[in-house]
């Protein structure tokens, strides 16, 4: 699917309208994170209590010990699985972020010509002369 025309066409966008979609866009940013953190805490909330039912119901009272640390080792690790997801696609999404940044100020500030033709001298030898001697001071007093 390629992407580049219909990016085209949203910056070709006039200016007041191009701003008016980027706060839209910031809105529903932001919008969407209030409304995904507060999932979140539900879901937090929901885990903590399934968490303390398996510990007084199972574990503490006596009844299913082993079954009841095994439902609670699933609920830990599983929730820590879905925490561990979430991070590595938030960097993953800020890194494409941060890699299409500079792309779009480099696509905005291109020149045409950016080198002109100049006449080429080549560098200077670093290999000229190499055996040539160092002069070094030869003292004659000796404590």
């Amino acid at each position: 699917m390629n992407l580049l025309p219909a990016a085209a066409s949203l910056q070709q966008l006039p200016a007041e309208q191009d701003a008016d979609l980027q706060q839209q866009e910031k809105r529903l940013a932001r919008f969407g994170s209030v409304t995904f953190g507060a999932f979140g805490l539900v879901v937090l909330a929901a885990i903590c209590m399934f968490a303390y039912l398996i510990i007084t119901k199972m574990i503490l009272s006596g009844t299913k010990p082993i079954p009841g640390i095994l439902a609670l080792l699933v609920i830990v690790f599983g929730s820590l699985s879905l925490a561990y997801v979430y991070w590595k696609e938030t960097l993953n999404e800020k890194r494409k972020k941060l890699e299409s940044a500079p792309n779009r100020v480099e696509s905005s500030n291109v020149k045409p010509n950016l080198l002109t033709d100049t006449y080429f001298e080549p560098a200077h030898s670093v290999v000229e002369d190499p055996t040539e001697l160092l002069h070094t001071r030869h003292d004659t007093n000796k404590l």
